[in-house]
């Protein structure tokens, strides 16, 4: 089985957050699309400065493959699309 490593960046401090696995990007991106509609997440409260990237992955026959970071979701991008289809 394929795993993604993805970790969410913030602009305001030019780095980024604790990586976390997931088995897909769909699921990436739901978590973070939760983390965004979280009024108690610092997410949540400066959409402007955070971003959801790929960063590599893993396979159970395989290393660790780092890879150039691949954006997959900008926060307030997210908030939008949810404020649009509401």
């Amino acid at each position: 089985m394929k795993t993604i490593f993805c970790a969410v960046y913030d602009k305001a401090t030019a780095a980024y957050m604790r990586p976390f696995t997931m088995q897909s990007i769909g699921q990436a991106t739901r978590s973070f699309q939760d983390e965004c509609q979280n009024e108690n997440s610092p997410i949540a409260q400066h959409p402007e400065d955070y971003s959801l990237f790929q960063i590599g992955s893993f396979t159970d026959h395989d290393k660790l493959e780092p890879m150039e970071p691949k954006l997959i979701a900008r926060a307030h991008e997210v908030l939008a699309l949810q404020d649009k289809n509401a």
